[in-house]
């Protein structure tokens, strides 16, 4: 079982062989992104964008299938989440393009 990005509760029992049982109650661990993610691939009126905590900004584009740059910005350091309207894309396919510390990371999408 895959657990859910945030806080995920727990109730811990331990069984021992001879049948005993303990219950250790409920306890909490919080889950954060560790890479980036990008949802739904097949857009219509907005974009989600979840990456990892960084201390420094992070430039990202939009381009179409030619490489041309249709919206272009920029995530501040700090934030894990955000929202791009793509609204104003005609249907087709684009590429997000994000540049981060490590390097460049690009990801398909497509405009309904």
């Amino acid at each position: 079982m895959t657990p859910y990005k945030g806080t995920n509760y727990y109730r811990l029992k331990q069984v021992d062989y001879d049948g005993t049982m303990t219950s250790f109650g409920i306890k909490s661990a919080y889950v954060t992104v560790d890479q980036i993610e990008v949802y739904p691939t097949m857009m219509q009126d907005l974009i989600r964008i979840e990456m990892p905590k960084t201390d420094r900004p992070m430039q990202w584009s939009i381009s179409n299938s030619l490489g041309q740059r249709s919206l272009k910005g920029i995530l501040a350091p700090g934030e894990v989440k955000d929202a791009v309207s793509v609204q104003q894309l005609t249907p087709g396919t684009y590429f997000l393009s994000l540049k981060t510390q490590y390097g460049q990371e690009v990801f398909k999408l497509i405009k309904l």
